[in-house]
Formats: structure tokens, sequence, C-alpha cells
């Protein structure tokens, strides 16, 4: 017992004390599920982004759609203000009130919140998320379709 609690104790020991083998890699020329350092932000926001007055535009991200069904991809941008969330989340909850949009989840918190609404007259859902940060307060706003009725 004694010699097998020791023999187990070495083998542990020594696969600690060596560095790992690299894994092996093969460069297929392809770039799918690369993500670059520090992707290009557009030099202007799209109009129907619904951005916070004023913020800073600090990132994006764009899936593709599915090419099976002909659907568009989502969308999100990320946004960086020094307003506090409070005033944050009021800007977009008078927003996401207007006509042609109805409101699905609003949640809130001491340090933000999140919204969900349907957008109706641009047939998607429109997701903002609110969050107080170290240097102010982060937006992100992300834009998914709607499926068509009749599509799977």
């Amino acid at each position: 017992m004694r010699f097998g609690l020791l023999f187990t104790a070495a083998l542990v020991l020594a696969g600690c004390s060596r560095s790992p083998e690299p894994a092996a890699t093969k460069n297929t020329g392809s770039t799918a599920g690369e993500v670059p350092d520090r992707p290009q932000l557009p030099a202007k926001i799209p109009a129907d982004v619904p951005a916070y007055p004023g913020a800073t535009l600090v990132g994006t991200f764009a899936a593709p759609g599915n090419g099976a069904d002909g659907q568009p991809g989502a969308s999100q941008f990320e946004f960086s203000t020094p307003d506090p969330p409070a005033k944050v989340m009021d800007f977009y909850h008078h927003l996401l009130e207007q006509p042609g949009m109805r409101l699905a989840l609003h949640t809130t918190t001491s340090d933000g919140g999140m919204f969900v609404a349907e957008d109706d007259t641009a047939h998607r859902t429109v997701n903002i998320i609110v969050e107080k940060g170290t240097d102010g307060t982060s937006i992100r706003v992300t834009l998914r379709p709607k499926r068509v009725e009749g599509r799977r």
C-alpha cells in the first residue's frame, strides 16, 4: 500500500515537472474560426442601430445568417458613455416604447439592466444590456432578425 502511494506521488510529480509539448497544427489556409486581434470599427454607425446619444462605439460583432433559409445574421454594437446607467436605461426605455416596438422584457438593477424588444417595423429583435463599468457605462445593442413565418 505504501509503495503504491509513493509510486502514484512520483508519477504525479513527474507529470508536473515536464513542460507540455506543443500541439500539432495544420495550416489549411482557411480563416474560419479565427478572430482578429482588434476588428476594424465602422467609420459610421448604421442608421438603424439605436445608439445612445454621445456614446462612443468601442466594438462590433456580426454573425452571418443561416444560408440554408436565407435569414440574415445578428449584429452587436458596444458603446461606452460617461453617463450613469440610470440615465442610459431611461433613454432606451422611452425609445423601445415607440410605435412599432413591443417591449418584451425589462429588468433593472442598481448597475444597469436589460431590455428585449420586438421591432415589428424592421422585423427584428433588439436586445440592449446596460452595465456600470470602471470607466462609465457600457451599452451592448444586439440586433437579430425575426424568423419569417413559414420558414424553418
